[in-house]
């Protein structure tokens, strides 16, 4: 491996900007949940909280458009 593939270490300033974001990331989640595993420490934690957030995303653009559409279409269907 060459020098330029490895990153450099993380400063003491990085690694405790990063150990905060941790804390305020953990706080936020619940502490009873059904699937445990979606919270627990992994790479895939971040990944789970994605998919929630782009499922609400899309179930409120789905409404919205559903409601807009039925509104315009209401004068042709009556």
């Amino acid at each position: 491996m060459s020098e330029s593939a490895i990153p450099p270490e993380p400063t003491r300033e990085q690694e405790i900007s990063y150990l905060k974001y941790l804390e305020k990331s953990f706080s936020k989640d619940p502490w009873v949940t059904i699937h445990p595993k979606m919270y627990q420490a992994s790479p895939y934690r971040l990944w789970y909280k994605n998919v929630f957030a782009y499922k609400k995303e899309y179930r409120k653009t789905f409404m919205k458009n559903f409601v807009l559409t039925d509104v315009l279409a209401w004068p042709i269907i009556i």
